[in-house]
C-alpha cells in the first residue's frame, strides 16, 4: 500500500470509529440532557403556577381575616352559611314565590338532598328541586328573585308543561304552566 492510501484508510477508520464513539456514547448522553432540558422547563412552568396559586390564597386570606376583623363574617356565613339550613331555605323560596307577581307563584312541592364535597374546607351542595305552578310572566320574576337572594341559588335546569288557562290582575287570559326546577345551594363544612 502506498503512503496515501494508508493515510485514506486511517482518516476514514478514524471518522468511523469517531462515528461509533459518538452513537455509542455521547448521543444517548446528549439525548439525557435535552430530555432533562425539557423536564425542567415544564417544572419550572409548575412551580410559576404554584407560586401564583400561593400568592392568591395568601391574598384570599388576608381579606377574610381582614372581612374578619371588620365583622364581615356573617355576611359571608348569611350567603354561605356554615350548615344546610333546609328550613332557612324552604322558607327563603316561599316568601320569593309569596312576593312574585302579586302571589302568582305557587309551590307546590320541593325535594332536598345533601351532597357532601367529601374533602374539608369545600363546599357542600344541597340540592332540591322545587314543584311551582305560575304564568311564564311570574315565573320569570321568581327567577330573576332567586338570582338576586342573598343565599346562594344555583338553578341547573328546569322544565314546564301547559295545564290550564287562567285570568291574569287586568283580566287576560293568562297561561299557567307546571315547572320543576332543579337548583343548589351551597354550604360550608
Amino acid at each position: 500500500m502506498s503512503f496515501p492510501t494508508i493515510k485514506l484508510v486511517i482518516i476514514i477508520s478514524s471518522v468511523i470509529i469517531t462515528g461509533v464513539i459518538y452513537m455509542m456514547f455521547i448521543s444517548p448522553e446528549w439525548n439525557a440532557v435535552e430530555s432533562l432540558r425539557e423536564s425542567h422547563a415544564v417544572r419550572l412552568q409548575e412551580l410559576e403556577k404554584t407560586e401564583t396559586l400561593s400568592k392568591k390564597f395568601q391574598e384570599l386570606r388576608t381579606a377574610y381575616i381582614s372581612m374578619v376583623e371588620e365583622g364581615l363574617a356573617d355576611d359571608i356565613n348569611s350567603v354561605i352559611p356554615r350548615k344546610e339550613e333546609i328550613p332557612e331555605v324552604l322558607v327563603q323560596l316561599e316568601a320569593i314565590a309569596a312576593k312574585t307577581g302579586n302571589g302568582g307563584v305557587v309551590m307546590r312541592s320541593i325535594n332536598f338532598n345533601v351532597k357532601p364535597a367529601g374533602a374539608r374546607g369545600q363546599v357542600d351542595t344541597l340540592e332540591f328541586d322545587i314543584q311551582l305552578r305560575a304564568s311564564y310572566e311570574a315565573f320569570k320574576e321568581y327567577l330573576d328573585r332567586i338570582a338576586g337572594n342573598m343565599r346562594v341559588f344555583d338553578v341547573s335546569s328546569f322544565s314546564f308543561a301547559s295545564t290550564t288557562t287562567g285570568e291574569g290582575t287586568e283580566g287576560e287570559e293568562v297561561i299557567i304552566y307546571d315547572f320543576t326546577v332543579k337548583a343548589r345551594a351551597y354550604f360550608q363544612q
